[in-house]
């Protein structure tokens, strides 16, 4: 539907295809019905564009996000596993709307830490955007019978802000690395916490022993070589090759809170010239005790019901729009979040296997003769 640049015009432009889609979407849930709407937006949005951007583009990283940006850099003093997970924690530039220009309130673009507050029977969550938080914890994927590591990365905002159907209370990203056998990055995912906008990103390095080992004879349709077709099933792509084996810089937009990037802090110039906040790694499971403010001295409590559902964030509209889909839009606990229209599960072991041709040399098989490019 649209590619990832830089440049008033086509921010313009992606915000009328957007506006325009959605109201082509509201009239066909009143025509046809919830199910060829759900068909019509499979066929028609494009939940992983390409990037579009250039090396230069880098220099100048608030224009990749709108103008306007602040910069999440992690607090990386940790022991144990946590080493590994401090050594990759993504700084993250935000994308911010300009005071001058506010249609949403201005914390909605901030990152914080996960809190409840009761809510008739139940709880609802909030969040404290005074003390940035990046939930972490280590998983692991089954590659060629092989188990690499992964760092998971979770981030929360209080609200999505804008949109027809998709504006809501709470809303949060998601960043994943696959590390290869030497514990390097190979493989960056990124979704939204409800499962929407799932999108690859692959270390150079990965593609260049893909092509050796695939002698760069690439699947039909194919623009790299780690990709692949599945039969009856939505096929993954590659948005674009990271470059380097640093931190990752995630690059995610303002309102709408969908990643635009992905590169190494090698390849990113210009960092040092963003507002700064430093975001504090927490564990992961601290998410099923979380504060209730206002609660007893000490109460705490799930961030997520029963269902692995975040405690007031349903969205009602993507509900009733794409009644196909288990709570659609609904941010969600990780191992309940499903992925691609909910085709496959996010924690599936075997999704690297089935949706990437990933190469032998990424789990230390067969050394070719020449070195990645």
């Amino acid at each position: 539907m649209f590619k990832v640049g830089v440049g008033s015009p086509r921010r313009k432009v992606m915000r009328l295809k957007r506006a325009s889609f959605s109201v082509l979407l509201s009239m066909l849930v009143l025509i046809a019905g919830c199910a060829a709407t759900q068909m019509v937006a499979k066929r028609m949005v494009n939940t992983q564009p390409k990037v579009a951007l250039k090396t230069k583009d880098y220099e100048s990283p608030a224009k990749i996000v709108g103008g306007t940006a602040e910069k999440y850099t992690p607090v990386v003093s940790a022991s144990g596993d946590a080493d590994i997970l401090s050594k990759f924690a993504p700084i993250v530039v935000q994308g911010v709307e300009p005071a001058d220009k506010a249609t949403y309130a201005a914390d909605s673009d901030r990152i914080g830490q996960a809190q409840l507050r009761t809510e008739g029977d139940g709880f609802a969550a909030v969040i404290d955007t005074q003390n940035p938080a990046l939930y972490t914890s280590v998983e692991s994927v089954n590659v060629h019978g092989a188990q690499l590591t992964q760092l998971v990365y979770v981030f929360w905002y209080p609200r999505h802000p804008v949109g027809m159907v998709d504006k809501g209370d709470i809303d949060g990203g998601v960043l994943r690395v696959t590390l290869d056998s030497q514990l390097r990055p190979a493989v960056y995912e990124y979704v939204m916490a409800c499962g929407c906008w799932h999108g690859v990103f692959v270390s150079e390095n990965v593609e260049a022993w893909a092509q050796q080992e695939f002698k760069n004879a690439k699947e039909a349709g194919r623009t790299y070589c780690v990709e692949k077709n599945v039969e009856n099933a939505d096929d993954w792509k590659v948005r674009d090759l990271v470059k380097g084996s640093g931190r990752p810089v995630v690059f995610i937009s303002a309102g709408k809170h969908q990643c635009l990037a992905i590169q190494t802090e090698n390849v990113v110039a210009g960092l040092d010239s963003l507002p700064s906040k430093q975001i504090a790694l927490r564990a992961y499971a601290e998410l099923e005790h979380v504060p209730v403010v206002g609660g007893a001295s000490g109460q705490t409590a799930s961030m997520f019901n029963p269902d692995g559902l975040v405690w007031g964030g349903r969205r009602k509209g993507e509900e009733k729009m794409f009644s196909k889909l288990d709570h659609g839009g609904w941010p969600r606990r990780l191992n309940a979040m499903k992925i691609h229209w909910d085709q496959e599960a996010f924690n599936d072991d075997g999704l690297l296997d089935k949706f990437m041709r990933m190469p032998a040399q990424l789990t230390g098989g067969p050394v070719f003769s020449s070195a990645p490019r």
